[in-house]
């Protein structure tokens, strides 16, 4: 009998070239791209007021306090998408916040597009998900893991504290519910993986 031998598939990273094939199969030439990126969303937040007490004195007085918001600068400040035409700015962009996960890459696609255009404004940044518990986190890998899961069998491998962890995460949209089968948002897909660094079992 002969040996059983394991095969490695090494899945090359979604490129913005495949990303433009599988939108001309879908929608032909009916796409509109637009790159509207632009500073019109300020990245500097001065609405912002700090009561500051001076020293000697019971007097409090309110300032600006102005902070720096660098998910809109750095998805509105890209220079190789500013120079690119429309339709590169936006293939590249999706595949950048994909991280070459086709997957996420049709997510994006779907949550960004106002059919017949789409707009380089619209495509987002991944949110950061932070502030988990050690206990969260190990409920979170499970669902990652699992793919899907139902609340029974979350609670068989995690216990009482699966249903506040997963409570948490449907009110925060990490973790969406299909057909009874609690799982990973797929545009989350890459997200999630930075809180689990460390863990287990996670890469």
């Amino acid at each position: 009998m002969d040996a059983y031998h394991a095969k490695i598939i090494d899945i090359p990273p979604f490129t913005p070239d495949l990303l433009q094939k599988a939108v001309d199969a879908a929608y032909g030439s009916g796409i509109t791209y637009v790159n509207d990126a632009t500073l019109m969303r300020s990245f500097v937040e001065s609405d912002i007021n700090r009561k500051i007490a001076i020293s000697l004195t019971s007097l409090k007085i309110s300032i600006p306090w102005i902070s720096f918001n660098f998910a809109i600068l750095k998805s509105a400040l890209s220079r190789k998408e500013r120079e690119r035409s429309p339709k590169g700015a936006i293939l590249s962009r999706i595949t950048r916040v994909a991280q070459g996960n086709p997957c996420v890459a049709a997510e994006v696609w779907n949550a960004s597009i106002d059919y017949p255009a789409i707009r380089l404004s619209r495509i987002h940044e991944p949110p950061v998900i932070a502030s988990l518990t050690i206990n969260e986190r190990h409920v979170l890998a499970s669902i990652l893991m699992l793919e899907s899961v139902d609340m029974s069998g979350l609670g068989a491998i995690r216990g009482k504290m699966a249903g506040a962890a997963l409570h948490m995460f449907r009110s925060k949209e990490i973790v969406e519910e299909v057909e009874g089968q609690f799982r990973i948002r797929p545009i989350l897909a890459n997200s999630v993986l930075t809180p689990l660094r460390g863990l287990k079992g996670v890469p």
